[in-house]
């Protein structure tokens, strides 16, 4: 690796979209590298989905060899016909103690972010854990 000063082509990723998802993105256009704790050096990329069963949600995509594989990690949904909003356009920021911290527009506050926790337990997709 080389700090990015060059790239490989990239590759189809068909394991970060189980089969219950209709639509996934990643998103807005940022992600985020560890540079403390017990993670330290890890690549975090916030995503959200839309699943079958009026189901929507926020999660979490990570990488621990620089990008070279990518995991699906934490991640939550909603029922999109009762919740006030559906997570969408996540952002994510370093915490002081080096995990993630994920937040989302919240449209029911007038698009202000609100904290969109990740969970501690919880519904999880493969062989991910908490990044």
């Amino acid at each position: 690796m080389n700090d990015g000063a060059t790239w490989t082509a990239g590759a189809p990723l068909p394991h970060l979209k189980p089969a219950d998802r209709g639509w996934i993105s990643t998103g807005p256009g940022h992600g985020i590298q560890l540079s403390r704790g017990p993670h330290r050096g890890r690549l975090v990329v916030p995503g959200d989905y839309t699943a079958t069963g009026d189901r929507a949600g926020g999660r979490l995509f990570y990488s621990d060899d620089g990008g070279l594989t990518w995991v699906l990690g934490a991640q939550a949904d909603v029922d999109k016909n009762t919740a006030p909003a559906c997570p969408a356009e996540l952002t994510v920021a370093e915490t002081t103690g080096g995990g993630p911290e994920r937040t989302a527009p919240a449209p029911h506050l007038g698009h202000r972010p609100g904290p969109v926790r990740q969970p501690r337990a919880g519904p999880r997709r493969g062989p991910a854990r908490h990044p």
